[in-house]
């Protein structure tokens, strides 16, 4: 959830619009969308993708994702897009989730929401 926060945040960074078009939301634990969950169980269901469910060292559900039999079947990325992508994964996809989600708290979309201080609350990019 997070590393694609961060491939939307550097996408509008450059270009001036997300990739994903996702409405980002100021959650629990950082940005959050649900909408990730429906795309998620749909490339899982075309075998783009892997989802094994895990726990973590706190007894929360983990998540790994990994690229499945299927993957980029639809081709949908620009090759702009790809270098976003493989650029975000490798700056912070060696990261914890707790390392993430702070992160995500000093990016300008996630400091507007907290000076406004209401969680659930639409970011703006």
């Amino acid at each position: 959830m997070k590393l694609l926060y961060f491939v939307d945040l550097r996408s509008h960074e450059i270009g001036d619009r997300t990739m994903t078009g996702l409405e980002w939301v100021w959650y629990s634990f950082g940005p959050f969308s649900r909408h990730v969950y429906d795309v998620i169980d749909d490339l899982e269901v075309h075998d783009e993708i892997t989802v094994e469910v895990g726990t973590n060292y706190f007894g929360s559900p983990e998540y790994r994702i990994s690229i499945g039999p299927n993957a980029g079947y639809y081709q949908v990325l620009a090759g702009d897009e790809i270098r976003i992508v493989e650029k975000v994964a490798s700056e912070l996809g060696h990261l914890a989730p707790q390392q993430l989600a702070r992160r995500s708290y000093k990016t300008p979309p996630m400091v507007r929401a907290q000076v406004n201080g209401i969680r659930g609350e639409k970011l703006t990019f």
